[in-house]
């Protein structure tokens, strides 16, 4: 409640617009290769073995297209991502980190299946001692 007292105390908002580029082609790059690598993620395995040529060739599209976008990135005037953020070391071990604690959240799951898994073994097994 407070905050909210202090936001509507001292906020301002700049009313100063000014008319923003959009990077279409890096945009459209971007959502063909993620729209590519979706498709290979869910169509591998169930509809399609791995190994076919349609995954084969949804995945080879989206290497060609993140290439394309990366491409066109470093050529834009108003990227979608500006590497120019990569030269930067917090940057860099902040975005580590993130994916660290990220990969973390995931793994921790599987630990405890796994471990509830031993344990079923075990009392499975010496139930037929």
């Amino acid at each position: 409640m407070l905050s909210f007292l202090f936001i509507v105390l001292f906020y301002r908002e700049s009313f100063e617009h000014s008319k923003q580029k959009i990077d279409w082609w890096g945009a459209v790059t971007l959502v063909l290769a993620i729209v590519a690598l979706m498709f290979a993620l869910q169509l591998g395995g169930k509809h399609y073995a791995w190994g076919s040529t349609f995954i084969i060739g949804l995945f080879a599209a989206f290497v060609v297209f993140l290439v394309m976008f990366l491409y066109i990135e470093t050529k834009a005037a108003d990227p979608i991502i500006s590497f120019s953020m990569f030269k930067d070391r917090l940057f860099i071990t902040s975005c580590a980190a993130a994916l660290l604690i990220g990969v973390a959240y995931i793994l921790q799951p599987l630990r405890t299946f796994l471990f509830l898994y031993r344990v079923c073994l075990e009392v499975q097994r010496q139930m037929q001692v």
